[in-house]
């Protein structure tokens, strides 16, 4: 949540401070995360632990994304892991973005 006042809830959990990390392996193919933005924007990165040690790393070498608007209200995001290509298919998945009732 670096940059950002609210709170988010998954399963369960709501966080004020710091964010969560959704492993692909580690989480259902849908969930829902509750976003409450106050102040801010909301940051959306990919990392992997390309050591086996639980490390995360993100932002260099091959890692990048491509956004693609599909709606109005829904992204898709192709990610790059660290490998050095361009092929933007190690990690494909979707957010769509819904405007709760206040």
């Amino acid at each position: 949540m670096t940059g950002m006042k609210g709170k988010l809830t998954y399963d369960g959990h709501t966080l004020t401070k710091g964010g969560y990390k959704f492993c692909e392996d580690k989480v259902p193919k849908e969930f829902t995360v509750d976003v409450k933005i106050e102040e801010g924007v909301l940051l959306i990165n990919n990392f992997c632990d390309n050591t086996g040690t639980g490390s995360c790393v993100s932002g260099f070498s091959g890692f990048a994304m491509r956004i693609e608007d599909i709606k109005e209200n829904k992204k898709r995001y192709y990610c790059n892991d660290f490998e050095p290509n361009d092929d933007f298919d190690d990690l494909i998945f979707e957010i769509e973005f819904i405007e709760s009732e206040k």
